[in-house]
């Protein structure tokens, strides 16, 4: 595998950072590290080209705890695994519902859903479980696994907006995301085990949901207009959550950037961004049963906002395709390492890439192909960005 085979993907501006590649460690070729994917449907936005064999990240969720700060963000370039991470992180840390049961059918271009009745917990971590074993997170670190498989609820936000051209309808689609969570946790919540008090506060979630569903539908009167739906919408999931589960909850935001992507240069951007800075705020500013929150992008946007101060001091990471990285963080707030190292665990290495190719190697599809040419398909299909 030579660097030409990475030199083709590379842009001028990168290619002087492929020497960095030789530090690190020699390949080795032994089909370590390719981890077993899942059924289609559980790792959303991800599909594999070939066969159902995708690289182990595991480890970035014992990384994830590790960073000092509670909530944190990170902005790295497509095509290098973040949406893929966060299922990871979800799937690893979410708290068992019946969405998990063996005999549950979630993927969500089938109309038809169908979840069981009852949440038997060792049958649905016996499900979850398939995604893990023989992963390098229960291998080489078996207490924490242990102490952290399904154990917090996990809230998952992804602000994909592209298609948005409005003031309306980005409050719309907002209040819609925080509905749709809401809706997936109400959904996978087992009401027999519940005791009154948790059956009441459920109740009010769903009565609040299905009026917040009627309030979204385009032809209602006054949706336009309710820029605070989402945040009230949060609040009463927030409250829900921990009262069912006794315990904080995790939040993983992808696309945090796509909202001001849409909305940058409007004649609406001051009401946008107000609108999602008080929703970010929200979720993130203050909040007592919050345990770490992530959030994933492309860009890295200033959150700074008059009316939201204490967004802009979130510590930030960058990623660059040629593997350099920038960061930013209060001058007040200190220790940067775990999020150096959670950062590390994006993007794929030489070694890593090494490895599936070598595995492909031994399907029948690819038995007659070299391992150059299988290197550089891989590359290509990782958008063109550098490895290392």
């Amino acid at each position: 595998m030579s660097h030409d085979s990475l030199s083709r993907c590379a842009s001028d501006g990168e290619a002087a950072a492929l020497d960095s590649i030789d530090a690190y460690e020699p390949v080795d070729l032994s089909p370590i590290r390719v981890h077993e994917k899942a059924p289609l449907g559980t790792y959303p936005g991800y599909r594999s080209r070939w066969t159902d064999l995708v690289i182990d990240k595991t480890l970035l969720c014992r990384a994830f705890m590790e960073i000092e700060h509670p909530v944190v963000r990170l902005c790295a370039p497509p095509g290098m695994g973040k949406s893929f991470n966060l299922d990871k992180l979800k799937n690893f840390f979410n708290a068992l519902s019946r969405h998990d049961m063996p005999q549950a059918n979630t993927r969500t271009y089938e109309r038809k859903r169908v979840i069981p009745s009852e949440l038997i917990s060792e049958e649905a971590r016996g499900e979850r479980m398939k995604l893990f074993q023989d992963s390098l997170l229960l291998k080489t670190m078996p207490r924490f696994f242990e102490a952290n498989f399904c154990r917090y609820p996990v809230i998952s936000l992804s602000f994909n907006v592209s298609d948005v051209d409005c003031f309306p309808s980005l409050v719309q689609r907002m209040s819609w995301i925080v509905w749709y969570a809401a809706g997936q946790f109400i959904a996978g919540v087992d009401k027999s085990k519940l005791t009154e008090t948790q059956q009441q506060r459920l109740e009010t979630l769903i009565t609040d949901h299905n009026s917040t569903e009627k309030e979204l539908e385009p032809d209602s009167n006054g949706w336009e207009t309710r820029a605070t739906v989402a945040e009230s919408m949060f609040a009463h999931l927030d409250d829900v959550v921990h009262t069912l589960f006794g315990t904080d909850y995790i939040v993983l935001i992808d696309d945090y950037d796509g909202p001001f992507r849409v909305f940058q240069g409007t004649p609406w951007e001051d009401q946008a961004r107000t609108a999602y800075m008080g929703l970010l705020s929200r979720i993130l500013v203050g909040n007592k049963h919050l345990r770490k929150a992530l959030l994933v992008g492309t860009y890295k946007v200033s959150l700074d906002h008059p009316d939201y101060t204490r967004l802009g001091s979130i510590p930030t990471l960058a990623l660059a395709t040629n593997g350099l990285q920038s960061y930013s963080m209060d001058s007040q707030q200190s220790g940067l390492g775990g999020l150096l190292a959670f950062g590390s665990l994006f993007g794929f290495t030489k070694a890593e890439i090494a490895e599936v190719c070598c595995e492909y190697t031994r399907s029948e599809e690819f038995v007659n192909c070299s391992l150059d040419r299988i290197f550089d398909v891989v590359v290509e299909l990782c958008g063109g960005y550098n490895f290392g």
